[in-house]
């Protein structure tokens, strides 16, 4: 995909902390800022397209018709980026959208819930020692999210929070 065509074609881009996506109408592109916050790094082109397809991966088990696939983004015949090529929901159709207007009932929420709650009981689990790990590189993850965040205290989060919040998660 032509950058200048996915960019013509977008109706409406939506900007996260880690993507930008075009919204075309019928379809939704996800490309991944070249962002290192650490516990995600997507500095580099390599990266983001490893990330691209390990979305993809990832997604594609709970929404098979959503997620489509990885398409590289083009300027000038080279590659500059890739996308996650994904069918666009309606605008209607966002759960934060329905629940604003009040449009999601007991019954949904409770079929949400079951689909979820069986999606993770099916998941493997890791072995106790690659467990060790996985709790090992949170915290670190953790740690570096609060080394990250300290130049904002006072400014966006009171010191008295900030410390509270990093000694909950110490504990």
């Amino acid at each position: 995909m032509e950058l200048q065509s996915l960019e013509k074609t977008s109706k409406k881009t939506v900007q996260t902390h880690i993507s930008k996506v075009f919204l075309t109408g019928k379809y939704a592109y996800k490309v991944k800022k070249p962002v290192n916050f650490g516990f995600l790094d997507f500095s580099d082109l390599k990266k983001r397209k490893f990330y691209c397809h390990q979305e993809l991966k990832l997604n594609s088990r709970l929404s098979p018709e959503i997620y489509l696939k990885v398409v590289p983004i083009t300027a000038e015949g080279r590659i500059i980026d890739f996308a996650v090529k994904m069918r666009q929901l309606s605008q209607g159709l966002v759960m934060e959208n329905l629940l604003k207007s009040n449009r999601v009932s007991k019954e949904v929420l409770e079929k949400l819930a079951r689909i979820i709650a069986r999606f993770h009981q099916r998941a493997q689990n890791l072995p106790a020692t690659k467990k060790k790990e996985a709790i090992r590189a949170v915290r670190s993850n953790w740690e570096e999210n609060f080394q990250q965040t300290e130049e904002f205290v006072g400014k966006a989060i009171f010191r008295s929070d900030f410390e509270m919040i990093h000694k909950k998660i110490k504990d």
